[in-house]
């Protein structure tokens, strides 16, 4: 089976690996559990910097939000979108060297490694 890979920006990449985040949030809930790939979206390619482990997606209110800002290191992330979900990620483990891989079409979120 083909591990997912989770398309981030270079900014919020850092702070999952560097920094304690582990609310990666995003509009919607997603289904996806275990293993993923941290991908960074540069203009010529994706990189692959990392790995963690999908364990939880729930829907995240304001209080829930202002309770748990060392997590989420991001305040106006979650107050851009209209119903905002925390990804919870655990296990993240930084890559040695970053991997080259090519951008695909119509890939938003989720790339298939």
């Amino acid at each position: 089976m083909a591990i997912m890979g989770l398309l981030l920006r270079a900014e919020h990449a850092a702070r999952i690996l560097d920094e304690g985040k582990r609310w990666e949030i995003r509009a919607s809930h997603t289904r996806k559990r275990g293993r993923i790939a941290l991908l960074v979206v540069r203009q010529d390619a994706w990189y692959v910097v990392g790995f963690a482990t999908i364990v939880r997606s729930m829907a995240l209110t304001p209080t829930a939000a202002r309770h748990n800002e060392r997590l989420i290191q991001a305040p106006v992330v979650v107050a851009s979108y209209k119903s905002p979900h925390a990804w919870v990620l655990e296990c993240v483990r930084k890559c040695a060297r970053q991997v080259r891989v090519p951008k695909r079409k119509g890939c938003v979120v989720w790339v298939k490694l």
